[in-house]
């Protein structure tokens, strides 16, 4: 991950040594096909300036070839929330400064005399400035709790950030586990079908009994629950990282059946 303005230069001291490409940049984007990452306020403005890079070796295990930029309810919420206080936060300074008001007023008479009629428009302008004289304190204390909001809101975004990144490594974690059990699932599960086929050959020698072909059977049956036990938990870690990631996430494959 690569916090890097537009114009600094820093991707490519990081992409190349010397005539080697050592990293690449990964391409992301969100659920509605957005790339930008960060809001400049000041300017009003949208830009990327976070990263993923990736090297050539490691680029063939990332999932679609590409990263995305998380924008989940979650996250979206505690977004527009830190907004909202910070909009707060200016309307309470604004209410500390003067203001000017303009006042127009405009009426309108019609005068009949000797077959014609005029008409006039008398109008008045006027402007008033309004301006907080002592308040008592109550101004500041406005001011005070609007940003106190606003850093109320920014924990909350950094609490909900931190949370979907766990949600998703809880979800990617539980993949990788159960499709490491669905491989050792099917090795157990093929040796106990090879075991009861030569228990059953035995059985038609008369070398065992029934009781043992049974008990055969019941390591079967006990292989293939493990095995169907183990695709259903890939199946759950994969819902889990798709609502965790949300629709911005692109996989390409689907868990081992």
């Amino acid at each position: 991950d690569c916090p890097a303005p537009p114009g600094s230069g820093r991707l490519g001291a990081l992409a190349v040594r010397g005539k080697t490409p050592v990293a690449e940049v990964l391409r992301a984007m969100d659920s509605r096909g957005e790339t930008w990452t960060h809001f400049y306020r000041k300017e009003d403005s949208y830009s990327r300036v976070d990263y993923v890079l990736v090297s050539p070796a490691l680029k063939p295990a990332v999932a679609g070839g590409r990263a995305a930029v998380y924008d989940g309810p979650g996250v979206a919420a505690a977004e527009r929330e830190v907004a909202a206080s910070w909009a707060d936060i200016e309307a309470a300074r604004a209410d500390r400064t003067p203001r000017l008001d303009l006042e127009a007023a405009l009426a309108g008479q019609w005068l009949h005399a000797l077959g014609s009629t005029t008409e006039t428009a008398p109008g008045s302008l006027g402007a008033s400035l309004i301006a907080p004289l002592f308040d008592g304190g109550q101004g500041r204390a406005t001011v005070s709790v609007a940003q106190a909001r606003h850093e109320a809101a920014l924990a909350d975004l950094d609490m909900a950030l931190r949370v979907a990144a766990r949600d998703v490594e809880n979800a990617l974690a539980a993949g990788v586990s159960a499709n490491t059990r669905i491989a050792s699932a099917q090795d157990a599960y093929r040796a106990a079908r090879v075991t009861l086929q030569a228990r059953e050959a035995q059985r038609q020698a008369g070398a065992i009994s029934e009781f043992e072909i049974e008990d055969a059977r019941r390591q079967l049956a006990a292989a293939l629950d493990s095995l169907i036990a183990a695709v259903r938990d890939a199946g759950q870690a994969w819902i889990s990282l798709v609502r965790s990631a949300g629709p911005a996430v692109l996989l390409q494959e689907t868990p081992e059946s």
